[in-house]
């Protein structure tokens, strides 16, 4: 047998070793693997249950935030809720402890650069969320001028304002 007879014959071999099982593997999950199920079938507590978070913050010393008690009920008067509230409830996990690189509450060093880019630039960073922070601080109920009324308690708080 000549040697570019045996090179063939070894080409082909080495060919049908790789793509047989692929190919075998494809057909075989064409044929047994199921597609997702309907989402509409799904009710919302299947929905809620696949998207929970894995892990809660807790910070010692305040109580563990559940959704019932994470987001600040609005006054029934529908007015905006006062900024020292709205800080008890929602800023002062991150804020009162600095965890995840937070500006702690009252500390004028940690707030002033911040508060020399402006309220507008504060204000956006709360609504849209930056670096670690997330959108809205993580309650998407506060409104615009709730998280200004927040902005604007913490800035005072550490002595400083910005226009």
């Amino acid at each position: 047998m000549s040697n570019s007879l045996l090179i063939q014959k070894s080409a082909v071999s080495v060919l049908a070793v790789l793509v047989a099982p692929a190919l075998l593997a494809a057909i075989v999950s064409t044929l047994f693997i199921t597609p997702y199920p309907d989402d509409d079938a799904s009710d919302a507590s299947d929905v809620l249950e696949r998207i929970r978070p894995v892990a809660r913050v807790h910070v010692a010393g305040l109580e563990p935030a559940t959704p019932q008690t994470a987001a600040v009920t609005a006054p029934a008067t529908g007015q905006a809720r006062p900024g020292e509230a709205v800080y008890q409830a929602t800023c002062l996990p991150c804020h009162g402890t600095g965890v995840a690189e937070a500006p702690k509450f009252g500390d004028k060093a940690a707030w002033a650069p911040r508060a020399e880019k402006g309220m507008a630039t504060l204000l956006n960073s709360a609504i849209n969320g930056k670096e670690l922070m997330p959108p809205r601080a993580g309650n998407p109920s506060l409104t615009d001028a709730e998280l200004k009324s927040a902005i604007e308690y913490m800035l005072e708080k550490a002595g400083l304002n910005a226009s």
